[in-house]
């Protein structure tokens, strides 16, 4: 192994000081001999700026960062693929960019400020296209895919966002190279570097991607201990300060993750229980019943069947039926059934109920009216028929504060054959 101290890259020829190049992350091993050894060839060469086929586009400096690695690892450490030592709000390890056949994926690796994706946050891969813009911590980059074959035409957001960096590669040769621990890259854009894509010039207008701060910019952390203790007294009330904003921020985000949870489930709610004929189905059933008094309990032998109760007692039982235009006249034997089996266990009757999701592909005033015998049918055996759009409506006035819980009871319970009333009109379902 040559000496790791003095070294010069065998890949890209510029010199080091340390265990690994800076430039291009080749180490001082003897690649070619150990690649040998397996058949394999290396490329001493590294690809000019103009050959990169894939890279991160810093949107600062318009500087880009090539792409090369099958899984490229972007963070602070020294072993990743692309290495961002000046950003002390990423984290070691904070995104790696996947290859997929002529496909590019991005994924966060539970970083603490997160990856965003077009100002999304992102929790699983997702598909880079040319031209998206990446946040992570206080770094905003454009990936820019130079397109070949089968990525579409031979102009990309490659060609276009390197094109201003090229005109000033004097300044940066191999003798001047920053050190990786030195690297400053955010610095605001100089007028020569300012020549970058639309996309890039909105993506710095907007700042970086919001997201919770975690470390204050004040002290480093390479200073000793005991240094702590001379903090000015104005410093102190800023961290406090910073504490109460921080405190602040966590609320407002716990908050909003309340709220956009209720949004999603409160729209989810009429789908669920207007199309499904599965568990979604019978968990906003039971939302249903729950929130007119009753505690619910499912039948551990039918997912399909619960009884209704009240201070303990059986108050009725309850059957759900999926079908298409009506239910076979079995399914009100099987809720007779029900009942019997509460009255040879307490020796009083439950009111017995059929709530029916019928031609759930169709809308609900689509949906075919009960034939005259299966009404009569369910009434002579004192069984109080229910539709789900019936449920959704009954749903929406109480959670409206406009629904009477007993008066709803009461009719469930003096109902024989399908219940009236409470038809969904199209604004309850918007």
């Amino acid at each position: 192994m040559t000496n790791s101290l003095h070294s010069k890259c065998k890949r890209c020829g510029k010199e080091f000081s340390s265990s690994t190049c800076p430039y291009c992350t080749v180490t001082g091993l003897d690649l070619e001999a150990l690649l040998a050894e397996e058949g394999l060839t290396l490329n001493p060469e590294m690809p000019a700026e103009d050959e990169v086929p894939v890279a991160l586009v810093d949107t600062v400096t318009g500087k880009p960062l090539p792409v090369l690695a099958p899984v490229c690892k972007v963070g602070r450490d020294v072993t990743n693929d692309i290495v961002i030592a000046g950003d002390r709000s990423l984290s070691r390890y904070h995104f790696q960019i996947r290859v997929w056949g002529d496909e590019y994926f991005i994924e966060d690796c539970g970083s603490r400020n997160g990856t965003f994706l077009n100002g999304s946050p992102i929790s699983t891969p997702r598909k880079l296209a040319n031209g998206d813009v990446v946040s992570a911590g206080m770094s905003r980059y454009t990936f820019a895919l130079k397109s070949t074959g089968n990525h579409g035409s031979t102009e990309s957001a490659l060609d276009s966002l390197i094109a201003p960096a090229k005109e000033h590669d004097a300044e940066s040769d191999c003798e001047t190279a920053p050190q990786p621990d030195l690297i400053v890259k955010y610095a605001p854009p100089t007028s020569e570097r300012s020549q970058l894509s639309e996309q890039s010039k909105e993506a710095w207008r907007n700042g970086p991607a919001a997201g919770p701060i975690t470390e204050p910019a004040g002290m480093r952390g390479a200073y000793p201990e005991w240094s702590k203790q001379f903090i000015p007294p104005e410093v102190a009330k800023l961290n406090e300060e910073r504490e109460r904003m921080l405190a602040f921020i966590e609320k407002a985000q716990r908050d909003l993750h309340d709220l956009e949870t209720r949004i999603a489930n409160g729209g989810m709610f009429s789908a669920d229980l207007l199309c499904d004929e599965g568990d979604a189905l019978t968990s906003r059933i039971k939302e249903v019943f729950t929130s007119i008094g009753w505690k619910t309990d499912w039948s551990n032998s039918n997912h399909m069947e619960m009884t209704l109760k009240h201070d303990g007692k059986v108050e009725a039982v309850l059957r759900v039926v999926c079908c298409g235009k009506e239910p076979p006249m079995t399914e009100l034997e099987a809720l007779v059934n029900q009942q019997a089996v509460v009255w040879c266990q307490f020796t009083y009757e439950p009111k017995g109920i059929l709530v029916l999701q019928q031609s759930p592909s169709l809308s609900p005033e689509q949906r075919p009216p009960l034939s005259r015998d299966f009404s009569e049918s369910a009434a002579k055996k004192k069984l109080s028929v229910v539709t789900t759009p019936q449920l959704f409506t009954i749903y929406r006035l109480l959670n409206g504060g406009n629904g009477d819980k007993d008066y709803i009871k009461q009719l469930l319970f003096t109902t024989n054959g399908l219940m009236p009333g409470f038809t969904p009109v199209r604004d309850s379902m918007a």
